[in-house]
């Protein structure tokens, strides 16, 4: 699917539109400072997004990398006290 597809969707969530929406921005020459003013966005995210998409496939690089972190915690379980 081309990027202007997925943008067409309208299903597709903010985070991933902005980053699409880079993409084609810059390549179609726009600069990384006109593109950060044009999304509302600083100039370094842009500059964080140009690297994440060099050399490969643009469409498998807009989804969030994996985090840091505890993996599986529930928010469920979030604020309440464990029973030891």
């Amino acid at each position: 699917m081309a990027l202007e597809q997925l943008l067409r969707l309208g299903t597709v969530e903010r985070r991933i539109a902005l980053r699409a929406e880079a993409a084609i921005l810059l390549a179609d020459g726009v600069t990384g400072h006109d593109t950060a003013t044009l999304l509302g966005v600083d100039d370094r995210t842009v500059d964080e997004w140009k690297a994440r998409f060099r050399g490969g496939n643009v469409m498998a690089k807009l989804a969030d990398a994996p985090r840091s972190g505890r993996f599986g915690a529930s928010s469920s379980t979030c604020g309440t006290e464990r029973s030891r």
